[in-house]
């Protein structure tokens, strides 16, 4: 189930990366933001139902470590808005 996820999940990220190429919108935090909402959908679909396998325990810390960025980005986004 992990390979699947991971698959998965590199498949996002390179689509998205196409996409903003293409569409010439590449920024590092607009990649991070759809990269990491695409990790929150698959996170969500291949959960384990049974078991906690280690590939989930490293996957929930990748999450946790993606809110603490994500929240960074949008304090430094707010800051550039209201400075």
């Amino acid at each position: 189930m992990a390979g699947l996820a991971l698959v998965t999940l590199g498949g996002w990220l390179i689509c998205t990366l196409a996409v903003l190429l293409y569409f010439s919108l590449f920024t590092i935090r607009g990649y991070f933001v759809i990269a990491f909402i695409g990790l929150l959908a698959i996170a969500q679909v291949f959960a384990p139902v049974q078991s906690s396998p280690r590939w989930w325990v490293i996957l929930r810390r990748l999450v946790i470590l993606g809110y603490v960025v994500f929240t960074l980005v949008i304090v430094e986004y707010a800051s550039e808005m209201i400075f």
